[in-house]
């Protein structure tokens, strides 16, 4: 039931924020950007320990993503099933497992380029500024 709720958090909610703050940043207009860049800009502390949310939600992805790599990469058997429902039943996990590992990689890689522009984007103004 956790890991459910964990990819439906994922695929319906982080991936599809990430997805709207990338546009945002990229439309080149200073409104959606200033939007953007608070979402980008917003600061977790754990202890000594300060990171963005874009740092955060990327990590969470490596991490999730480097647990799921094996299931997909794993080999299935194609014989050696007891029944036809068997073996559908292991390629419905397989097929589940490669969903969620591109819904990781799409993740991984729209918070690494939010990460990386917002980076970009805030030396240009520190920059206009001097």
């Amino acid at each position: 039931f956790l890991a459910k709720m964990m990819w439906s958090l994922i695929a319906y909610g982080i991936a599809p924020t990430g997805l709207a703050v990338w546009i945002l940043v990229m439309s080149g207009l200073r409104p959606c950007q200033r939007i953007a860049k608070g979402v980008l800009n917003l600061h977790i502390a754990v202890g000594p320990l300060q990171i963005t949310l874009p740092m955060l939600l990327a990590l969470f992805s490596l991490i999730v993503w480097a647990i799921e790599s094996p299931k997909v990469f794993g080999t299935v058997a194609s014989s050696g099933f007891a029944t036809t429902a068997d073996h559908d039943y292991k390629n419905a996990q397989k097929w589940r497992s490669e969903r969620n590992w591109w819904i990781l990689n799409f993740n991984l890689l729209i918070w690494i380029t939010n990460w990386r522009v917002n980076g970009l984007l805030t030396t240009k103004d520190v920059e206009k500024k001097a």
